[in-house]
Order: structure tokens, then C-alpha cells, then sequence
């Protein structure tokens, strides 16, 4: 009796261990189910789940510039002629708390033409207005019709023969006079620190350099250095053969070649700013 017990105990206890595993199996596929259910459902959520974030600014120049047309007009040799332009910061700049100072430089590149140096019977404003695009083709074959493009040419070539006016490089560009300009700080704008150098640095005239030769300026709020008036002087070169006894390279340059007479010569200067400071928040 006791072992026929035992055997029943024990066939009991393996039947009981059977409809355990049957209801854990079943839990474990419920889980497994939901589970399944939930990882599939989570990439359909972030398929069609969007976030925008809105981004704006309104962007400014930080310097306002006088960019009226400087014409020397006709000049003799040996002549220094003076004009004067100022930069400033600019309205925008002034009423933004955040920024203080800007630092900037003057280049200068030579100047492209708006229209070619070989005269037509009727001149632009659009010379595309007034003759067949084919004609012009025809007429100026090495003309660059695209400002972007012409203003590209005159900075990156030069004439093969600087001094012959019928250089084909002439009929994009003028006569180089940019080795002719200087940028000297007016005398009434001399008196702050802020207003010499390394701050403002001037570029002297005759310069054969001219292509490197860069003057530098700052303007600032804090120091009350708003402004800079500039002065670009004009230092005009003999031709070659009528050069009078006083003339010095030093003062004026090397002499023109005599075939450029008549000619008018051009540059154009470039006001580019390289950088802007914050104000200082944490200054001791």
C-alpha cells in the first residue's frame, strides 16, 4: 500500500507538473503576442510622426557704405588729386545689443567695363536692345556679355601687352589704375586709438605691390568709433619720354607707356568686412 502511494503521488505530482507548463506556455505566448504586436506597432508611430521646428532670421549688412561713383575726371602728370569716402556702421547694427565691433578691409581689383572699348553707333544702357545678338557676337567676339563673368576675366587676366590700348584685355577692362590709389585716414578722424594702427592701417601710393596691398579698418561701439572717412588719393604718372626733371619714381610711379595716352584708366574698390564681435556679458 505504501508503495502503490507513492506511485500514485507520484502520477499525480507529474500531471500537476503538465497543466503547469501548459498554462506557463500559455502566459508566455500571451507575452509573446503582445510583444510582437508592440514592436510592430512602434515603427508605424515614427513613420508618420512629424516635428517642425520653425528657423527665421533677418540678415543685415553691418556696414553702410558710400558707394558713389569717384571720377577724378581728366588729370595731368605728376597731379595728386584727393576724394573722400566714409564707412560707418550701419543703422541695423547700431540697434542690436548683441554685437559691438566690426573689422573690414578696402581692396582694390581692376574694373571691368560696362560696355566694349571699341565705340558702337548706339551705346547701352542695353546694347543687346539695339543690335541683333548675333551682329554683336559678330562685331565683339572677345567681348564677355555677363557682368558676373566679364568682372571675373578683368580680376583674373592681365593684358598681354599692358601698354597697347588695342590689347584685347582692353575691351573687357580699363587701363589698370589701381597701383595709382592710396587710403589715408582723414585728419579729422585721427584721434582715437581705434582710428590708427594696427586698428585702421593705411596703404601708401605708387604701390607696384598693389594687388596684395590691403588698408585695414575698425569701428566699434563701446570705444564711441562709429565711423572712418577714408581719403583716396590719386597720384598721377608721367609717359614714358615726358617726364620732367623733378619727377621721381618714388613720388609717383614708373612712367606710363605713351601709347595709353587718352586712354581712360579704372579700378574699383572693395569694402569687405572680416569680422564681428560680440559684446562682452562677462567682463570684469
Amino acid at each position: 500500500m505504501r508503495s502503490l502511494h507513492l506511485r500514485k503521488i507520484t502520477k499525480i505530482s507529474v500531471e500537476m507538473t503538465t497543466g503547469m507548463e501548459n498554462k506557463i506556455m500559455k502566459k508566455s505566448l500571451l507575452i509573446v503576442a503582445a510583444l510582437a504586436v508592440a514592436i510592430a506597432t512602434v515603427p508605424m508611430f515614427a513613420a508618420f510622426e512629424a516635428h517642425i521646428i520653425n528657423v527665421t532670421a533677418q540678415i543685415e549688412n553691418a556696414l553702410s557704405v558710400d558707394t558713389q561713383h569717384i571720377d577724378f575726371g581728366t588729370v595731368f602728370p605728376q597731379e595728386k588729386m584727393y576724394e573722400e569716402i566714409c564707412i560707418e556702421l550701419s543703422g541695423s547694427f547700431m540697434s542690436e545689443g548683441r554685437v559691438d565691433d566690426v573689422t573690414y578691409v578696402i581692396k582694390q581689383k581692376p574694373k571691368p567695363r560696362t560696355e566694349p572699348d571699341r565705340q558702337l553707333p548706339i551705346l547701352k544702357p542695353n546694347i543687346n536692345d539695339y543690335m541683333d545678338a548675333g551682329d554683336f557676337v559678330a562685331l565683339y567676339p572677345h567681348f564677355i556679355d555677363d557682368d558676373g563673368l566679364r568682372e571675373q576675366y578683368c580680376h583674373q587676366m592681365r593684358p598681354a601687352d599692358a601698354g597697347d590700348p588695342s590689347d584685347s584685355y582692353y575691351i573687357n577692362c580699363y587701363p589698370i589704375l589701381a597701383s595709382m590709389l592710396s587710403k589715408h585716414k582723414a585728419d579729422d578722424d585721427n584721434d582715437r586709438p581705434t582710428d590708427q594702427a594696427p586698428y585702421d592701417t593705411e596703404v601708401d601710393a605708387p604701390d607696384p605691390n598693389w594687388e596684395q596691398a590691403v588698408a585695414k579698418g575698425y569701428l566699434t561701439k563701446e570705444a564711441g568709433d562709429i565711423e572712418d572717412h577714408w581719403v583716396i588719393d590719386l597720384v598721377v604718372p608721367c609717359f614714358e619720354g615726358m617726364c620732367d626733371q623733378a619727377y621721381t619714381v618714388d613720388e609717383f610711379g614708373q612712367p606710363l607707356d605713351p601709347r595709353l595716352e587718352h586712354s581712360v584708366f579704372g579700378a574699383d574698390l572693395w569694402i569687405e568686412v572680416t569680422g564681428i564681435s560680440e559684446t562682452c556679458q562677462d567682463c570684469s
